[in-house]
């Protein structure tokens, strides 16, 4: 019997031992597959992580390409900025790239006129060409008589009449020069040459006479003054006739 008892308990603490080993081992594969679980979601994040590091590395790259691009342009920023204040006028004299451009043109011309104006005044007038490049200009002429320069509104009829047409004369040069061509080839005077005096006539006459032969261009004086007749080679005369209204007489002087 005792024997038996002992078989008993032994067979009993094995089926527990059992028990125990099997509840164990469930344990574990709950364990297990938890773990397999939080593995799988590690390696999801993983994923994710490397797709965003990769994404920031370009980001990176864009990033340096970007500062070095910004570098460039500051180091080219000072010399936009002096180009921008020379094409709007913030610089020293005030000028704008438009206004300086146009005032070179303007130099060009009374340096020309000049030539015209001082045989026309037999070198007492010239006009001022350096004050032009300021920004606010006025036209004036410096007086050889007296030493002094004064604004071209103090001239007198004719002065003011030489003045006009040595800029005309001057402007059409430039011109001439710059293209290349003949803009002009013609170039006509409206009068003004009554005030003048006879010995600044004679001067503009022969001027204007020397100009059309060296350049070839026609120029034609409207004028009432008789004494010009025989000035030029061809002469064209406007007659009244109460009858039949006005006509023309064509004269040649040579």
């Amino acid at each position: 019997m005792e024997i038996y008892v002992k078989n008993w308990e032994a067979f009993t603490n094995k089926s527990l031992n059992k028990e125990i080993l099997y509840e164990e081992l469930e344990a574990k594969e709950k364990e297990k597959r938890s773990i397999e679980n939080s593995l799988g979601n590690i390696n999801k994040d993983l994923g994710s992580l490397e797709k965003e590091i990769s994404h920031l590395k370009e980001v990176l790259v864009a990033y340096e390409e970007i500062k070095k691009e910004k570098k460039s342009i500051e180091e080219e920023y000072p010399l936009l900025e002096a180009l921008y204040n020379l094409i709007t006028g913030k610089n020293k004299k005030g000028i704008s790239f438009h206004s300086f451009v146009l005032s070179l043109f303007a130099q060009l011309i009374l340096k020309r006129a000049n030539f015209y104006f001082k045989e026309f005044s037999f070198g007492r007038y010239k006009f001022i060409e350096d004050e032009v490049l300021q920004k606010r200009f006025i036209l004036e002429v410096f007086d050889h008589y007296t030493g002094s320069k004064r604004e071209t509104k103090t001239l007198s009829g004719g002065e003011s009449f030489l003045a006009t047409l040595s800029l005309a004369l001057g402007t059409s040069d430039v011109i001439l020069y710059l293209h290349r061509t003949r803009p002009f080839e013609s170039l006509f005077i409206d009068e003004g040459l009554g005030s003048l005096d006879e010995n600044t006539l004679e001067k503009v006459v022969n001027t204007l006479l020397n100009l059309a032969h060296h350049s070839g261009r026609i120029i034609g004086i409207i004028s009432h003054l008789k004494e010009l007749k025989d000035k030029f080679p061809v002469v064209i005369e406007v007659h009244k006739n109460q009858f039949s209204g006005s006509y023309i007489k064509i004269n040649k002087n040579f």
